[in-house]
């Protein structure tokens, strides 16, 4: 685990515990009321039998969570697509298999190593496929960026991939080493 248990941490587990089972109790204590005087209604039972799962699940996973927050975080996880140029192909072609971003098309960021030096958007395409759930990425006409005119620095080339025309999390991080 990535960190010891402190006073602090049993402090944030124990008050967790505390307040979801007030939760629970004052749920139960309102349902039982409302069903004696006839306004339980079906949609509250199941609103109640919602929240008490969504809470319990919560619950559980709540000290893992104190104890090592990377492991059980609120941000989705991103796929990293890394690709390895050398100039012996002319594309390089990875995938990997992403959540739905929610839109039928992605953008990706420019591919920069530094301020001076970036991967030409026209070299980089990413497409989905797999009903949007396989993010497939084309770095295209390798052997000019690599050995042409004016060749990419070698380096590591960072980007990332978002969901198209939305605000919101990445989708994934590419990562083009150029060796």
């Amino acid at each position: 685990m990535a960190g010891t248990t402190t006073d602090g941490t049993v402090s944030q587990i124990a008050g967790r515990f505390t307040t979801t089972i007030d939760n629970w109790v004052g749920r139960w204590q309102r349902g039982l009321t409302e069903s004696r005087n006839g306004s339980y209604s079906l949609q509250k039972w199941i609103s109640d039998l919602s929240s008490f799962w969504s809470e319990a699940a919560s619950l559980a996973a709540f000290p893992w969570r104190v104890i090592d927050p990377a492991t059980l975080s609120d941000q989705p996880a991103r796929a990293l697509i890394s690709l390895e140029i050398d100039g012996t192909k002319d594309e390089v072609v990875e995938a990997a298999e992403i959540a739905d971003p929610g839109t039928p098309s992605v953008d990706v960021t420019s591919l920069v190593l530094d301020k001076n030096n970036s991967i030409p958007m026209g070299n980089v395409k990413v497409d989905l496929c797999g009903q949007g759930r396989l993010l497939v990425v084309r770095v295209q006409g390798v052997k000019g960026l690599v050995g042409g005119a004016m060749p990419l620095a070698k380096g590591t080339y960072a980007g990332s991939v978002t969901p198209t025309g939305k605000k919101g999390p990445e989708v994934a991080s590419i990562s083009v080493a150029i060796v």
